[in-house]
């Protein structure tokens, strides 16, 4: 029976103990990225194990005649579900109790997709998995599962299908192309900035994978260069897994081809101990501490990263000290050995009833769980959003944040204008402002607008290729020619410091922050630039107004007030203090006041161009006067826009 096929695959200890090597290495990176720079490598490092393992399994099942899709997947149920799902059934109190209002709805729209495995194609859309920041998702980590779980799909139909096809010899070949296929992907992906969708997604990490799984095929099952070739090949590749460790930081962009790095590293540890060979690493690896670590590994992993991000979203992502780290990851380690011994081991011994095994029960079982956490995450989310007072004194958020299509105002219905606005949200926080300004000179206004887009310059200068804004793009040159009137002013409002960081994160590292300024910073600025001249040749009447970006503050203001209202402070009679209104103290010097300068030094080079520097009336150290006017941490709200339009002063000649 498969039972027995799959119990006489031998034991590797050398296997746990690399398993615990790539734990150790995502903990300690988790807890403080400076006490391993390279630890997230781990994962890489789990992808080749399970590659070796799984195509091991599936090859010897299927050289026995006895594979089947539903004992295969009934193993992986046993494996992967019951942790999980104690994990999170765990976490979701921990998360309402300490995590504030608008962070735990984040948290709870976030539990569906990882209870469904397919957090990776959730988090790729828009979460920079480097970003650290303090309201990171405490179920980030549950990405790799994704890949994991979604890998599984592939690959025992590809290995099914070449032996169905009688063409046993091919399997390698198949593994091959994958592997190369997905590798290629990877790199181009990176090439092409979509950094996202190269470290999340299956078709960009599957190489991983797959080199893990050749190692399973007959040709690497043994090895002939004997004691000092085995020593060679495993010390090579604890060596490339300590480099990848160390070199392999955050601001690399990763994976494509330095993944391969850690990848072959642990494809060496591996391969060098095949068939039993002994060296002097296998028995490091083979030390009973180390083995146990490796035993544990999958729980450690599923509850490290949520007790980091609750401690760190609680703490403003202040610096963890020493001693929490060290209470974090105790307290990781200890709900990573009572997950393992009472539901990780529990579950997942085989039991069958006669010829009759529980498969179905499992995967009924699991389906029920999946269902009730999506239901879960549903409601709860609906409750919170209508209930948890999310302490926003403002009123509405600016229309830009919606907008689908070019708006006219005082118009008179009429589609035309002699005051076209235009940008991201950053172009809506002003818009009302405008509309009052122009409004009282009998002027229209066109907003042509998307949040989150560049509307500036050409397909070339785009700092990023967002499809969704081209339509909007596109939109532009028809409403800059505006047949019906000549234009008079052209204003344009974007959030500088996400379009030259290309990312939605605001706190990345702080190498990667210089590094991708000086790379997208001269786009941005010739982006302004064609958009200039493009207006000047089609409207040379029009004056043409740069808006500053106004200055971004630490948090929004009102998770403050969130943050004092954290159950958890009720509960324990906690007292939290809180700068509603605190700037952001590298945004501001590091991105945006530096580019604002560049479009001030550059508007001074036309004629009828104008820069308006919003730090001339929100000033930097007076906050507490003109902090009531954000609706975030980066938006005014209707107020401040007609407090801003007090100092317009665009008519003067």
């Amino acid at each position: 029976m498969n039972t027995q096929n799959h119990q006489q695959l031998s034991y590797r200890p050398d296997i746990d103990g690399l398993r615990a090597i790539a734990v150790l290495g995502v903990l300690l990176f988790h807890l403080n990225p400076a006490y391993l720079p390279g630890g997230f490598v781990g994962v890489d490092i789990f992808f080749v194990i399970s590659g070796y393992l799984i195509t091991r399994i599936i090859l010897k099942e299927l050289d026995a005649g006895t594979f089947t899709f539903a004992y295969f997947y009934e193993r992986r149920v046993r494996r992967i579900f019951p942790a999980l799902f104690f994990m999170l059934a765990i976490c979701t109190p921990l998360a309402y109790l300490t995590l504030y209002a608008d962070a735990f709805i984040t948290y709870i729209g976030d539990l569906k997709y990882a209870a469904a495995q397919i957090a990776n194609i959730h988090f790729g859309k828009d979460v920079d998995y480097f970003s650290m920041d303090a309201e990171q998702s405490p179920l980030l980590h549950t990405w790799s599962l994704g890949v994991e779980e979604q890998f599984y799909i592939i690959w025992p139909a590809l290995l099914l299908l070449c032996y169905k096809m009688g063409k046993k010899g091919s399997v390698k070949w198949a593994m091959a192309g994958l592997a190369v296929l997905s590798l290629v992907l990877s790199q181009i992906l990176i090439a092409f900035q979509e950094t996202n969708q190269a470290f999340y997604m299956l078709y960009a990490r599957a190489y991983e994978l797959a080199i893990g799984g050749m190692l399973a095929l007959p040709a690497f099952q043994k090895n002939n260069f004997g004691q000092k070739g085995n020593e060679l090949w495993a010390l090579s590749g604890i060596a490339l897994i300590a480099l990848s460790y160390i070199l392999i930081t955050k601001q690399v962009m990763f994976p494509g081809v330095t993944a391969l790095v850690p990848t072959f590293g642990a494809a060496f540890v591996i391969y060098a101990h095949m068939g039993g060979a002994s060296t002097w690493v296998s028995r490091m690896l083979s030390w009973r501490p180390v083995i146990y670590i490796g035993l544990i590994s999958y729980s450690l992993y599923l509850w490290h990263w949520p007790f980091i991000a609750m401690y760190d979203t609680y703490m403003q992502g202040a610096v963890m000290t020493p001693i929490a780290a060290l209470v974090i990851a105790g307290a990781s380690i200890l709900c990573a050995m009572v997950s393992h011994r009472f539901i990780e081991k529990p579950f997942r011994k085989y039991r069958k009833d006669g010829e009759r095994s529980h498969k179905w029960r499992v995967f009924g079982a699991a389906l029920l769980c999946i269902i009730c956490f999506v239901v879960v995450s549903e409601q709860w989310k609906a409750y919170a959003v209508r209930n948890i007072p999310l302490n926003r004194p403002f009123t509405a958020e600016p229309v830009s944040a919606r907008t689908d299509e070019i708006r006219y105002y005082n118009s008179n219905g009429q589609k035309q204008a002699e005051v076209i606005v235009t940008g991201d949200s950053h172009s809506g926080h002003y818009l009302e402002g405008v509309i009052t300004w122009a409004k009282a000179r009998n002027m229209s206004v066109a907003f042509v607008s998307r949040a989150a887009c560049q509307m500036v310059g050409g397909e070339d200068e785009q700092v990023s290729d967002k499809r969704k804004c081209r339509p909007f793009h596109a939109a532009l040159p028809s409403a800059i020619e505006n047949d019906g009137k000549p234009i008079k002013y052209f204003i344009i409002g974007q959030r500088l410091d996400t379009l030259i960081l290309d990312t939605a994160s605001d706190n990345i590292g702080q190498d990667r922050v210089q590094t991708l300024y000086e790379r997208n910073a001269p786009t941005l600025l010739e982006a302004y630039e064609v958009t200039i001249n493009a207006v000047q040749k089609a409207q040379p009447q029009a004056k043409v107004i740069i808006m500053g970006q106004v200055p971004k503050l630490k948090e929004e203001p009102a998770h403050c007030d969130q943050r004092k209202n954290t159950p958890i402070n009720h509960l324990f009679d906690l007292e939290y203090a809180c700068d509603p209104y605190g700037i952001d103290t590298r945004m501001n010097p590091e991105v945006i006041i530096p580019f604002n300068n560049e479009l001030e030094s550059l508007a001074s080079r036309y004629d009828h161009v104008e820069f308006f520097d919003p730090h001339e009336i929100f000033e930097i150290g007076k906050e507490d006067e003109w902090g009531k006017y954000y609706r975030d941490d980066d938006h005014i709200n209707p107020d401040g826009s007609n407090y801003v339009e007090t100092f317009f002063d665009f008519d003067k000649k």
